[in-house]
């Protein structure tokens, strides 16, 4: 799109809908799930997550177990737009509790936080990986299954044939 303008705007999974809705915005990409007939959906990425921490962290607590995870303090990352981190929903649904320490909004916040103290941040693996490469980190398995991260590319159904809008 050689002649499109981007602008970009900060909208969570809550309320990307209402805007696109609105014409306020064309495209949006967060991690949706089900959408009305209203919106059209792609999904760009699939992702696992992983568990970092400071690069020593395993010296000082031993291996990455489910008991190690779960005596652990963690960051907790919620995005803009959303009440709570996705994961605690999914641990809503078991009998295990993460001990939240701090709650930021960005992947960065959280990677720089758990490279800098004793802290755990569990986020989705490609985010991880390539924000890594400036901190002191190492990276482990979850020990435990998670759903897997899906982003997805919404926008409105009166877009489905606007040049500007699908040029994908």
């Amino acid at each position: 799109a050689p002649l499109a303008q981007l602008s970009f705007t900060h909208a969570g999974p809550a309320e990307a809908p209402q805007l696109l809705f609105r014409g306020e915005i064309d495209l949006a990409m967060a991690p949706f799930g089900e959408m009305p007939a209203d919106f059209g959906k792609m999904i760009l990425a699939r992702s696992d997550h992983v568990v970092a921490s400071r690069h020593d962290w395993t010296e000082q607590y031993g291996p990455m177990t489910l008991e190690s995870y779960f005596r652990a303090d963690h960051i907790s990352i919620v995005n803009h737009g959303l009440q709570a981190d996705p994961l605690e929903a999914h641990f809503d649904n078991t009998a295990h509790r993460r001990r939240i320490a701090i709650s930021v909004p960005h992947y960065i916040t959280a990677l720089h936080l758990a490279a800098n103290s004793d802290l755990l941040a569990t986020l989705p693996r490609k985010p991880a990986e390539w924000l890594s490469r400036q901190q002191q980190l190492a990276m482990h398995a979850v020990p435990l299954p998670l759903p897997p991260v899906v982003l997805s590319l919404l926008w409105h159904r009166r877009s489905d044939f606007d040049p500007f809008v699908m040029w994908t």
